[in-house]
């Protein structure tokens, strides 16, 4: 699904997702990534929402951000507390949603100049 017409260069909206990946900047991204404003996608090594484990929160930088979304898929799952465990301890806020409505939250997140973090499982 399309989301934006953005030709910023220098920021990483996400222009697109579909069926396994996403759309940075005219570059496709394949399997789970992780987003922030000031650096490229990297890839994210959680397989689906039922294996994430506090391993996988503990990302470079996300102590630094606002606010840290984690998209689930396609549907919304809520993960196991225990896993959420880091963030709480670090009192990093977040948000769990669907994949879709993180990428949307992601980008008018960015479009505010708020530092954020998205933590997405591909559709």
């Amino acid at each position: 699904m399309k989301l934006s017409l953005s030709d910023d260069s220098h920021s990483f909206h996400i222009t697109s997702y579909d069926v396994g990946g996403f759309m940075v900047n005219k570059h496709q991204y394949s399997g789970n990534q992780i987003f922030s404003a000031d650096k490229p996608p990297q890839s994210w090594s959680v397989t689906d929402i039922d294996s994430l484990t506090s391993e996988h929160l503990k990302i470079d930088g996300i102590l630094k951000q606002d606010l840290v979304i984690i998209g689930t898929g396609s549907k919304l799952v809520f993960p196991d507390d225990n896993c959420l465990t880091y963030l709480y301890d670090m009192q990093v806020g977040f948000e769990i949603m669907d994949t879709p409505a993180a990428c949307r939250t992601f980008n008018i997140l960015l479009s505010e100049g708020r530092n954020a973090l998205a933590a997405l499982i591909a559709i």
